[in-house]
Protein backbone atom coordinates (compact mmCIF):
# COMPACT_ATOMS: atom_id res chain seq x y z
CA UNK A 1 0.00 0.00 0.00
CA UNK A 2 1.28 3.43 -0.90
CA UNK A 3 0.01 6.42 1.08
CA UNK A 4 0.59 10.04 0.06
CA UNK A 5 -0.38 12.82 2.46
CA UNK A 6 -0.82 16.39 1.20
CA UNK A 7 -1.86 19.50 3.04
CA UNK A 8 -3.49 22.55 1.51
CA UNK A 9 -3.06 26.03 2.88
CA UNK A 10 -1.10 25.33 6.06
CA UNK A 11 1.75 23.13 7.31
CA UNK A 12 0.83 20.15 9.47
CA UNK A 13 2.92 18.70 12.26
CA UNK A 14 4.35 15.19 12.27
CA UNK A 15 1.75 13.87 14.73
CA UNK A 16 -1.05 14.42 12.19
CA UNK A 17 0.97 12.77 9.42
CA UNK A 18 1.74 9.79 11.66
CA UNK A 19 -1.89 9.51 12.77
CA UNK A 20 -3.13 9.57 9.16
CA UNK A 21 -0.62 6.94 8.05
CA UNK A 22 -1.22 4.64 11.04
CA UNK A 23 -5.01 4.94 10.87
CA UNK A 24 -5.17 4.22 7.15
CA UNK A 25 -2.74 1.31 7.44
CA UNK A 26 -4.90 -0.16 10.22
CA UNK A 27 -8.30 0.42 8.60
CA UNK A 28 -7.35 -0.77 5.13
CA UNK A 29 -5.25 -3.75 6.28
CA UNK A 30 -8.34 -5.98 6.05
CA UNK A 31 -8.40 -5.40 2.27
CA UNK A 32 -5.91 -6.51 -0.36
CA UNK A 33 -3.25 -3.82 0.04
CA UNK A 34 -0.71 -5.02 -2.54
CA UNK A 35 -1.83 -2.66 -5.31
CA UNK A 36 -3.55 -0.05 -3.18
CA UNK A 37 -2.74 3.66 -3.61
CA UNK A 38 -4.16 6.17 -1.13
CA UNK A 39 -3.97 9.94 -1.54
CA UNK A 40 -4.90 12.01 1.51
CA UNK A 41 -5.55 15.75 1.26
CA UNK A 42 -6.00 17.70 4.49
CA UNK A 43 -7.15 21.31 4.62
CA UNK A 44 -8.97 23.84 6.76
CA UNK A 45 -12.33 25.20 5.72
CA UNK A 46 -13.66 28.49 7.04
CA UNK A 47 -17.31 28.05 7.80
CA UNK A 48 -19.65 31.04 7.45
CA UNK A 49 -20.46 30.91 11.15
CA UNK A 50 -16.81 31.61 11.94
CA UNK A 51 -15.92 28.16 13.29
CA UNK A 52 -12.97 26.44 11.62
CA UNK A 53 -13.62 23.04 10.16
CA UNK A 54 -10.99 20.44 9.28
CA UNK A 55 -11.44 18.61 5.99
CA UNK A 56 -10.06 15.22 4.94
CA UNK A 57 -10.30 13.93 1.36
CA UNK A 58 -9.24 10.33 0.66
CA UNK A 59 -8.81 8.96 -2.84
CA UNK A 60 -8.25 5.20 -2.92
CA UNK A 61 -7.33 3.45 -6.16
CA UNK A 62 -6.57 -0.18 -6.85
CA UNK A 63 -6.06 -2.50 -9.80
CA UNK A 64 -9.25 -4.48 -9.25
CA UNK A 65 -11.66 -2.01 -7.61
CA UNK A 66 -12.94 1.26 -9.06
CA UNK A 67 -11.67 4.54 -7.59
CA UNK A 68 -13.11 5.51 -4.23
CA UNK A 69 -13.35 9.11 -2.99
CA UNK A 70 -14.29 9.84 0.63
CA UNK A 71 -14.69 13.33 2.10
CA UNK A 72 -15.19 14.11 5.77
CA UNK A 73 -15.37 17.28 7.88
CA UNK A 74 -14.83 17.45 11.63
CA UNK A 75 -13.71 19.91 14.33
CA UNK A 76 -10.13 18.55 14.25
CA UNK A 77 -7.89 16.68 11.82
CA UNK A 78 -7.65 13.54 13.96
CA UNK A 79 -11.42 13.07 13.95
CA UNK A 80 -11.80 13.81 10.23
CA UNK A 81 -9.04 11.29 9.40
CA UNK A 82 -10.66 8.62 11.58
CA UNK A 83 -14.12 9.15 10.09
CA UNK A 84 -12.81 9.13 6.51
CA UNK A 85 -10.64 6.03 7.00
CA UNK A 86 -13.48 4.08 8.66
CA UNK A 87 -15.85 5.00 5.83
CA UNK A 88 -13.23 4.00 3.23
CA UNK A 89 -12.77 0.61 4.92
CA UNK A 90 -16.52 -0.10 4.97
CA UNK A 91 -16.93 0.84 1.31
CA UNK A 92 -13.84 -1.12 0.20
CA UNK A 93 -14.98 -4.25 2.04
CA UNK A 94 -18.45 -3.90 0.50
CA UNK A 95 -16.98 -3.60 -2.98
CA UNK A 96 -14.71 -6.61 -2.43
CA UNK A 97 -17.69 -8.62 -1.17
CA UNK A 98 -19.71 -7.68 -4.27
CA UNK A 99 -16.80 -8.52 -6.55
CA UNK A 100 -16.36 -11.94 -4.94
CA UNK A 101 -20.11 -12.61 -4.88
CA UNK A 102 -20.64 -11.81 -8.55
CA UNK A 103 -17.52 -13.69 -9.65
CA UNK A 104 -18.78 -16.79 -7.77
CA UNK A 105 -22.19 -16.45 -9.45
CA UNK A 106 -20.53 -16.09 -12.86
CA UNK A 107 -18.34 -19.14 -12.25
CA UNK A 108 -21.30 -21.24 -11.12
CA UNK A 109 -23.18 -20.27 -14.31
CA UNK A 110 -20.22 -21.34 -16.39
CA UNK A 111 -20.04 -24.68 -14.54
CA UNK A 112 -23.78 -25.26 -15.06
CA UNK A 113 -23.38 -24.76 -18.81
CA UNK A 114 -20.50 -27.21 -19.08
Amino acid sequence: MKIEIHEKGMPLDDSIHKHAFDRLAYELSSTDTRNLYVKVTLSELDERAGADCKYCNLTVTSDHIKELVVEEKAPDFFMSIEKASEKARRIMLGRIFQLNFYSRQYNSCLEARA
